[in-house]
């Protein structure tokens, strides 16, 4: 029951399209339960950070038969296995950690927001749950973007200064270790984690980029 003095935000416009654009999204869930539509085999865009997977996927998504969502779906994904349940360990993901209901988890997901169809994903951190996303959609088909090292690293050199909108704890709260990259001008993680990121928490980043590079690809 919520709390009389909180009451006053049901009547806020925007509080409550929020919450029935919930409300709409655990009924179409529950929805899949009874149609169970087939899904054809899911496209996954996956690449390191600035490897040139935004204009790829913007070429491929005017396909009509594809269904996207228009924006990377990272806090989906590391639901179901990331830092915060595996011991923030990383981001990255093997066939081992597929659970019983992870790929109703997803269908449904996808069929509340996107409705039937094929799902095109392009979610960066989806570079290093290859296994994951195989075992859970054998059949799914995966466009993978290299860039030359060089060009890349130094691209990401520059996300990381952008106003900071890459940094991590946003999406995954505070990190359970001290961050200290580039002599303390980085107090947090951009882009992505990787497996062994606590090795260069005090390291430069030209050593961090090139580290996560080497990892995605």
């Amino acid at each position: 029951m919520p709390k009389i003095r909180h009451i006053w935000k049901l009547l806020d416009p925007e509080i409550r399209k929020k919450n029935v654009w919930a409300l709409r999204l655990v009924a179409r869930e529950s929805l899949w339960w009874v149609l169970r539509p087939d899904f054809e085999r899911p496209v996954f865009i996956v690449g390191c950070s600035r490897s040139g997977t935004t204009v790829t996927y913007e070429a491929i998504v005017i396909a009509a038969e594809l269904r996207s969502f228009g924006y990377e779906i990272p806090q989906f994904w590391d639901r179901m296995s990331g830092p915060n349940s595996n011991g923030w360990e990383s981001e990255s993901a093997g066939a081992d950690a597929v659970r019983d209901g992870f790929r109703r988890r997803a269908l449904q997901y996808f069929y509340a927001r996107l409705g039937p169809g094929r799902v095109l994903d392009k979610t960066c951190i989806n570079v290093m749950r290859i296994p994951f996303l195989n075992a859970l959609f054998p059949d799914a088909l995966f466009v993978y973007i290299h860039r030359d090292g060089r060009d890349n690293i130094s691209s990401m050199m520059d996300g990381w200064r952008h106003d900071r909108h890459f940094d991590l704890e946003q999406f995954l709260g505070p990190s359970p270790e001290p961050v200290a990259i580039n002599n303390g001008e980085f107090q947090e993680w951009s882009f992505f984690l990787p497996p062994g990121w606590r090795d260069y928490n005090h390291t430069s980043l030209e050593e961090v980029c090139a580290y996560q590079w080497s990892t995605a690809n």
